[in-house]
């Protein structure tokens, strides 16, 4: 199956959704190495849409 968009949301970013990066070499999804994160327990959800007419 394909997947639209899938986003990360988490305790530390007071479960704003961040969009995940999917490397063009590996075709891997990550989350953005610019995103700065604190020590400690954290919780953490993906979210994912399967096309672009589904709402969150």
């Amino acid at each position: 199956p394909s997947v639209h968009e899938l986003n990360f949301a988490s305790s530390f970013s007071h479960w704003k959704s961040i969009q995940m990066k999917t490397d063009i070499n590996t075709d891997k999804v990550h989350i953005p190495s610019t995103l700065k994160i604190a020590d400690g327990e954290h919780e953490h959800k993906y979210v994912v849409r399967k096309n672009a007419k589904q709402k969150y």
